[in-house]
């Protein structure tokens, strides 16, 4: 089975119980889990990590619609793992019945596999830090699924039915990297979440096709419905360009088949805990189709920005870029012009040697004769000389 994504250790455990029917399986009482992957279309001959290197993007922007959940549900709207910062985002439903926003990183390095990490397993200098987050977000530590930190907003009250826009940032700060977070309810203000510091320099950027839903509390709900409609998947460079994903992988649970994947134009609706579905599979591959117009979000870049500023790095640093490719393209010109230069120098010489090889041999061919009239001599030069009338060669 071909692979369009690189996972990390927690998340390839994920996906085999999942495959295996152990995370969701008929036995017991659990829903069906699932996870989507969002990647882009290499060019002849390039690889994931050979596209994601030269587009190094900073924003990745999502929108979803969540429609149906219970208490400890979470919908992971966007996260990405092994060669980007490692992190996930979405909305829950938490055990109260709270509607929260969540946003986690992993540490740099880990000093344990996964489920035995304890909190303080990775060594301070590699620990993810908290930049600055929203006064009504709490961040904290977390463990067992390998180590980081965790930040919710619990009473973000997000709604069933309503758009939710959610924008993630990556940006150098010195030898480190941040990832921040933003989310948006409806048409309503743009809210930030958090800042991250991770004490490590990326190859490549952002990244941010993970998704999944999942009953994250292992509650007995195989017949209660989480559902949610996730739209495009916007990433942004350092330079404004922005690119649409369409590729996206579904995995489920093939044994229990509630569940169910539906491409609606640019959007993909997907659900669990649903009554068997006779189509159901463990695997799907889908395409998108592209937004007619791409939804400004422009409100969570200022918001951002506004908490990072005198943090990130990338504005020294693309101005470094910038000149440098400013200074290799003056280089580039005067080099050209030079050439241009030698090279007229170099036919205006060939010219004028030419000229004068014509003009030598044309003089080796010639021959002169005198010409008299009268007392009047003349000396006439030429290939054919002839006396002018009136006079006689001599």
């Amino acid at each position: 089975m071909r692979k369009f994504w690189k996972v990390n250790f927690c998340i390839a455990i994920y996906l085999i119980l999942v495959s295996a029917g152990i995370a969701a399986n008929a036995e017991d009482g659990r829903t069906d889990s699932m996870a989507f992957f969002v990647d882009p279309d290499p060019s002849a001959g390039q690889t994931y990590d050979d596209f994601w290197k030269a587009k190094q993007y900073i924003y990745n922007y999502r929108e979803v619609t969540v429609h149906k959940g219970m208490n400890s549900s979470y919908f992971m709207i966007t996260g990405a793992n092994v060669t980007s910062v490692e992190y996930y985002g979405g909305v829950q439903q938490i055990y109260d019945g709270r509607h929260a926003v969540i946003f986690s990183v992993w540490d740099a390095r880990l000093k344990c596999g996964n489920v035995d990490c304890y909190p303080e397993a990775t060594d301070t200098a590699n620990q993810a830090k908290l930049i600055n987050g929203s006064q009504n977000a709490v961040t904290k530590r977390f463990d067992n699924e390998g180590n980081g930190l965790s930040t919710l907003v619990y009473d973000a009250n997000w709604q069933y039915g309503q758009k939710i826009g959610w924008l993630v940032n990556q940006e150098p700060a010195d030898k480190g990297t941040i990832i921040s977070a933003a989310y948006r309810l409806g048409e309503g203000p743009w809210n930030y979440i958090v800042t991250y510091y991770i004490p490590k320099r990326y190859d490549i950027a952002l990244m941010g096709g993970y998704g999944f839903i999942e009953d994250y509390a292992f509650q007995n709900s195989p017949t209660i419905e989480r559902s949610m409609t996730v739209g495009s998947t916007i990433l942004e460079d350092e330079n404004g360009n922005q690119d649409v994903m369409t590729n996206v992988y579904i995995g489920s649970n093939a044994d229990k088949k509630r569940h169910k994947v539906e491409v609606i134009g640019d959007s993909l609706k997907l659900s669990v805990g649903i009554e068997p579905q006779p189509d159901a599979k463990g695997d799907y591959r889908v395409r998108l189709g592209k937004p007619n117009a791409i939804t400004d979000y422009s409100g969570g870049k200022l918001v951002i920005q506004q908490a990072i500023k005198g943090i990130s790095t990338l504005p020294q640093e693309k101005a470094l870029r910038d000149k440098a490719k400013l200074e290799a393209k003056a280089a580039a010109e005067l080099k050209a012009k030079q050439e241009a230069e030698a090279k007229a120098a170099a036919e205006l010489k060939a010219k004028q040697e030419a000229e004068a090889k014509a003009a030598a041999t044309l003089k080796a061919k010639t021959y002169t004769i005198t010409c008299i009239k009268g007392k009047i001599i003349k000396k006439i030069t030429a290939i054919s000389p002839k006396c002018p009338s009136g006079y006689k060669r001599k």
